[in-house]
């Protein structure tokens, strides 16, 4: 059924994208979906779809001037960066409330977001431009190891390599400029990865909770689990909710949704980026609405919309401990079958199982988020319970390689 409310213009519309796109519409927002896939999951259930790349700027814009003209426009979302860019400039465009295409420039370079952030007293990782020649050996020499390669703008850990040693200098720096001209070597810090996130309303901070990130072994940047509520001291989470929002004024993010990656040592959190767009779908639609009360999303589109639900919705209030285990491959080939989607889907506690891949791909042992195949998710009344349940799922989905 067709909402009647005023529209919001959401680019993405793949399976993770269903929360979202559902989330907008149980407010009364008629929603207009853009995906590249004209039979993208999330057009089943959108008021509207177009088949428009979320990176075509100049359509986005003209598409939206469109949509607003004839019924008006709450604004536009993007849960990825490649589309942050053209909120930000529909939003511009428009006349209504957002973060700058100035800002999401900034926050999106890693090097000057480093930089920026410094200058404001945050704390960061020691960080420098790494030269593309002979001399990058040299450079990450005299800094130290272990270290951090990574592109200047780039996401989801593609690109990003921790080092150990000086002969994976030519690999790393080779990987890391398939994403971008420019690299960063960046100080390595060993501690607690947490995920933060949270929003700007007339500037105004809503806090939308802190999560737990592991990865694949220590040093790797691939991630395999996230966990909520966070196992960080509440005066450690309340001080990481507080940087997150002094780390966004500091770039100009004063509007709109905005997340950090932070690492939590001996001394205390440490910024490593900060991006204006909530975490992932993963963990924003999937998993803090099942450990919390809190639905960022619905929050922040209510807040578009002037409902007056939007602060009840971002209530963080603890109902379980719920979390997400990543599905990689074990080997590299082409997938000929996917095996135990059902028994994962029975093991007690879990909420929901998707794969993002099918017989035929390509596959390969993870490098990078990009290789991620599939998720799960669960809750338990504990975090060990809720943890268990996750892995005993995982072990039950297999992908066949040939």
């Amino acid at each position: 059924m067709a909402s009647s409310g005023r529209a919001l213009l959401h680019i993405g519309g793949g399976p993770l994208q269903l929360y979202t796109v559902a989330a907008a519409k149980e407010l009364g927002v008629y929603v207009v979906v853009t995906d590249l896939d004209p039979r993208a999951p999330a057009s089943d259930i959108a008021d509207e779809m177009w088949q428009v790349s979320g990176t075509d700027t100049d359509e986005l814009v003209r598409l939206a001037e469109v949509i607003a003209a004839k019924r008006g426009l709450i604004g536009a979302y993007a849960s990825s960066d490649f589309g942050l860019m053209s909120v930000a400039l529909i939003h511009q465009r428009l006349g209504l409330p957002a973060c700058s295409p100035t800002a999401v420039a900034r926050a999106l370079d890693k090097s000057t977001a480093s930089s920026v952030l410094a200058d404001a007293g945050i704390a960061v990782p020691r960080s420098t431009v790494l030269p593309n020649d002979q001399d990058a050996g040299r450079t990450v020499t005299a800094w130290g190891l272990p270290a951090v390669i990574k592109p200047v703008g780039s996401s989801g850990s593609r690109g990003v390599t921790v080092v150990t040693g000086v002969d994976q200098v030519p690999g790393a720096l080779k990987y890391a400029l398939e994403f971008s001209d420019r690299v960063i070597l960046e100080q390595f810090i060993a501690g607690a990865h947490v995920d933060v996130n949270g929003y700007f309303v007339d500037d105004r901070f809503v806090p939308c909770g802190v999560m737990d990130r592991e990865f694949i072994a220590q040093g790797s940047a691939v991630s395999i689990r996230g966990a909520q509520p966070s196992i960080l001291d509440e005066r450690i989470q309340e001080e990481c909710t507080s940087l997150l929002e002094r780390s966004s004024r500091a770039l100009g993010i004063t509007c709109g949704p905005v997340k950090a990656d932070m690492i939590v040592d001996v001394s205390g959190p440490v910024v490593l980026e900060v991006t204006p767009r909530f975490h992932g779908d993963v963990l924003t639609s999937y998993m803090t609405p099942v450990a919390t009360r809190c639905s960022p999303a619905r929050s922040y589109f209510a807040s578009l919309a002037h409902l007056d639900e939007a602060d009840q919705a971002c209530d963080l209030t603890v109902l379980s401990h719920a979390g997400w285990r990543a599905l990689y491959a074990q080997s590299r080939g082409t997938v000929s079958a996917i095996r135990g989607l059902e028994e994962a889907a029975a093991v007690d506690g879990v909420s929901k199982v998707l794969i993002r891949t099918k017989v035929g791909s390509s596959v390969r042992p993870p490098v990078d988020n990009r290789d991620i195949l599939g998720f799960v998710w669960a809750r338990a009344e504990t975090r060990l319970l809720m943890i268990e349940r996750l892995e005993r799922a995982a072990q039950c989905v297999s992908f066949e390689v040939a």
